[in-house]
């Protein structure tokens, strides 16, 4: 009796170990399909999020110029300007398009507070620079198409990553997440 329980204990770790190899090397591929489409769709926004930043460059320094520099928004802009900065100048292999992304979503919604901070402010909205840069970046929208596209293809590799089949290889083999952008891809109302 011990003999078979020992040798079906044996049979089943067999099957789990083929199970598991199988899991992977037909779960890779689809993953890894998936996780480039999406870099392949980041690569066009670089170049218009670059533009974007730098923009976004100039109401710091404008508010800096203004007094604003002890600010907490003046202080994240800088230090997550900074971080872009070291993100964007990585050659075309080395990209990090999660981190880029990430990185953008976090400088949008550092736009949005300098934005509100410079309008809903009695000094700072009589600054004529500060408020011609913080219009200047309001316009600077990108492609919503461009857009549209990477989120999708981030969006169908986080369904991939998440699904029951997939989950266990993209944890094991490292397939981190691709998030969606949020930038404006047009121009605010007038």
């Amino acid at each position: 009796m011990s003999r078979r329980v020992r040798r079906l204990g044996i049979l089943v770790l067999v099957l789990l170990v083929v199970g598991t190899i199988a899991l992977v090397l037909t779960g890779r591929p689809r993953l890894e399909d998936d996780r480039t489409r999406v870099d392949e769709r980041w690569t066009p926004l670089r170049v218009p999020l670059g533009m974007r930043y730098d923009q976004l460059a100039v109401v710091l320094a404008e508010l800096e110029a203004a007094g604003a520099d002890d600010r907490d928004v003046s202080r994240d802009l800088d230090r997550e300007l900074s971080r872009w900065d070291d993100l964007r100048r990585s050659p075309g292999d080395d990209v990090d398009a999660e981190a880029e992304a990430a990185s953008s979503n976090r400088l949008e919604a550092l736009a949005a507070r300098a934005a509100s901070t410079v309008m809903n402010s009695a000094r700072l909205s009589t600054v004529p620079a500060l408020v011609d840069a913080v219009t200047v970046l309001g316009q600077i929208v990108l492609p919503a198409d461009a857009v549209g596209a990477y989120n999708n293809a981030a969006a169908r590799y986080q369904k991939t990553r998440e699904s029951l089949r997939y989950a266990f290889v993209a944890r094991a083999l490292g397939y981190d997440t691709r998030p969606a952008i949020v930038v404006p891809t047009e121009p605010p109302p007038a």
